[in-house]
């Protein structure tokens, strides 16, 4: 998914945040959206992925760079769901807002822990 909105540049480049993932079957998590190259979608944790692909995305006149989109303001019961994880980040570049105003950093990297982590 793409922001909705770009706020600028984050005062942090590396913090921590939330990721949204799909479930499978087998309660495997995978990357919701743009995978990253060669690793089949399939999460590993405690990795670090890094964002290679050099695309800038438009946005109503403005681009930003690609990269993983980490929720910074994830609260309540959505915490809760099976396909949501915290994540560290680093490597900041865009912060702004996707979808329903959520705020989002965009990340070159990033290390998903495992539940309970």
């Amino acid at each position: 998914m793409c922001l909705s909105s770009i706020k600028g540049i984050p005062k942090e480049t590396e913090g921590e945040g939330h990721k949204v993932f799909r479930v499978d079957d087998s309660s495997h998590l995978h990357f919701e959206y743009y995978p990253p190259k060669g690793e089949g979608g399939r999460v590993k944790y405690n990795h670090w992925y890094k964002e290679e692909s050099k695309e800038e995305i438009g946005l109503f006149g403005n681009t930003y760079s690609a990269g993983f989109h980490v929720y910074e303001d994830i609260k309540g019961g959505v915490l809760n769901s099976p396909s949501v994880r915290r994540v560290s980040y680093r490597g900041a570049h865009t912060e702004g807002c996707q979808g329903w105003d959520v705020k989002v950093i965009v990340a070159r990297e990033i290390l998903i822990h495992r539940k309970g982590e």
